[in-house]
């Protein structure tokens, strides 16, 4: 008895087949596309949190010769003389080093904290795209129109990078909605089999 090799199974020539086929792998590769979209306005988070915590730092060590200039200057008047202001107002030289001390925290936490919870969106947003886009975002936003409010000369500082992380933003959004939409139909479909 000899033995031979089981056949090899026949290729189908139907066309109908062939499509099926076609149009599983062009929905595969799409859906791998909007994947890497997703993932790729996610690394944009993380940008954002990178530059935020850079800015603190910066920011916070780059005011730290002014504040301590200031708590200087200050050491010459006793803590309940009460100090003339640029505004007109009077402030006991107690209560201006206390602010100062409060700034010069500020300038650190702040921005660095800010970063830190878009490192967690970043987190976040390898898990579940779709939300943690959405409220990246929208902090994001907040975050500048507050401080255009506070501060308007700030709308026109880095504006291409405020641009470039809005439209990754929301390229990632829609993205994660057009994932999200196919793997629904991809669910159904497998249901309805």
């Amino acid at each position: 008895m000899t033995d031979t090799p089981p056949p090899l199974p026949s290729r189908t020539l139907d066309p109908k087949s062939d499509l099926d086929d076609r149009r599983r792998r062009r929905k595969e590769r799409e859906g791998a596309d909007r994947t890497k979209s997703t993932k790729a306005a996610a690394v944009w988070v993380l940008v954002i949190a990178l530059i935020q915590v850079g800015f603190g730092l910066f920011t916070g060590f780059s005011n730290q010769k002014v504040a301590d200039q200031a708590i200087a200057n200050l050491a010459q008047f006793s803590d309940d003389e009460l100090l003339d202001l640029e505004d007109g107002t009077k402030e006991r030289a107690k209560d201006l080093r206390a602010a100062i001390e409060r700034e010069r925290l500020q300038m650190f936490v702040v921005p660095i904290g800010i970063g830190v919870v878009f490192l967690a969106l970043w987190l976040w947003a390898r898990k579940s795209p779709l939300p943690a886009l959405s409220t990246a975002l929208a902090l994001f936003v907040t975050m500048h129109a507050i401080e255009a409010v506070v501060e308007p000369k700030s709308l026109g500082r880095g504006v291409i990078m405020k641009v470039f992380c809005t439209m990754a933003l929301i390229r990632g959004i829609q993205s994660a909605l057009q994932q999200r939409a196919l793997e629904q139909r991809q669910a159904a479909a497998l249901v309805d089999e």
